[in-house]
């Protein structure tokens, strides 16, 4: 898949279904995702990535990049993250970025 076609994918998807688009449940198809169960998600997802560097002697600290972060459900939670002082998300397409602003939780840091 081209660039322009993956970016006009998930440009598509960032309209209609950005939540299920992240994490496509079934159930949750049609924007039936609750928002707080979806970034419950993230944070969950984010501990087993920090015990994982843990385990090698690594942590998050400092500035962090999320590299296609969607609809910034990682990035809030690497946000919450106490050495973390700032986390830049980036995505192909500008509809994710635009929701990742609206969902938001840490504007002191994101």
């Amino acid at each position: 898949m081209g660039v322009e076609r993956n970016r006009s994918t998930w440009e598509r998807l960032g309209k209609d279904d950005p939540l299920w688009a992240i994490m496509p449940y079934p159930a949750e198809k049609s924007a039936n995702w609750d928002l707080d169960e979806f970034m419950a998600t993230g944070v969950a997802d984010i501990e087993l990535v920090v015990k994982h560097l843990a385990e090698h002697s690594l942590r998050l600290h400092g500035r962090v990049l999320d590299f296609g972060c969607g609809v910034g459900r990682l990035t809030n939670a690497i946000a919450e993250q106490p050495d973390v002082t700032s986390v830049v998300g980036v995505d192909v397409a500008s509809s994710m970025v635009e929701r990742a602003r609206q969902y938001n939780r840490h504007p002191d840091r994101v």
